[in-house]
């Protein structure tokens, strides 16, 4: 079921990424599209962290998003900083099976 899940997720957004294109980095990598948006992916599979910073330079805009699966000893969280600067952050209980968000 997870692959399936991850299959429609990528082809849901395959037409937002259709004109850019993928540049390889030391730890990492970037997508770099035609309308300005840069996405840099940097992952670590030792510690299962993932960032992705986006930016856009033609309009100002930043983000960052953080996945941390080894976290805590309760499960896996994300982070997740909008271009405004707010913060969300999400914790997944193994315990409880749900989701919070704050």
């Amino acid at each position: 079921m997870k692959k399936v899940f991850t299959a429609m997720l990528f082809l849901s957004i395959l037409p937002a990424f259709a004109n850019c294109y993928k540049v390889a980095t030391l730890l990492g990598y970037e997508v770099r599209c035609p309308d300005g948006n840069n996405y840099r992916v940097e992952q670590n599979s030792l510690t299962d962290q993932t960032i992705i910073k986006g930016t856009n330079p033609n309009t100002g805009s930043n983000w960052r998003h953080e996945y941390n699966g080894n976290e805590s000893l309760f499960g896996p969280s994300s982070r997740h900083i909008d271009a405004q600067g707010r913060v969300t952050t999400c914790r997944y209980s193994e315990l409880s099976k749900q989701t919070t968000c704050f």
